[in-house]
């Protein structure tokens, strides 16, 4: 399950029941290729798609064998400050 909130802030429920909540702002304003994140109304249509990752409409969304590596890179530089 993910759930959108204002602040590019995501809260995810992984399959083994973990759940994040994640500030995303450092992936989208760092990589320019996610600008269309920077609009809630399109970053809200986040879903899950069948093997797990994180999608948006218009194929934009990060391969799920990254998935877990992104979330806790981010998890890490939201939760502890590490530089990016």
């Amino acid at each position: 399950m993910v759930e959108a909130f204002q602040g590019y802030r995501l809260h995810v429920v992984m399959e083994d029941d973990e759940e994040l909540d994640l500030d995303l702002t450092p992936l989208i304003t760092a990589r320019e290729s996610f600008w269309l994140l920077k609009n809630f109304t399109y970053f809200r249509k986040v879903t899950l798609d069948p093997l797990g990752g994180l999608c948006w409409p218009r194929r934009l969304d990060c391969p799920v064998k990254n998935q877990r590596k992104m979330i806790h890179s981010v998890y890490s530089v939201v939760s502890f400050g590490l530089p990016t």
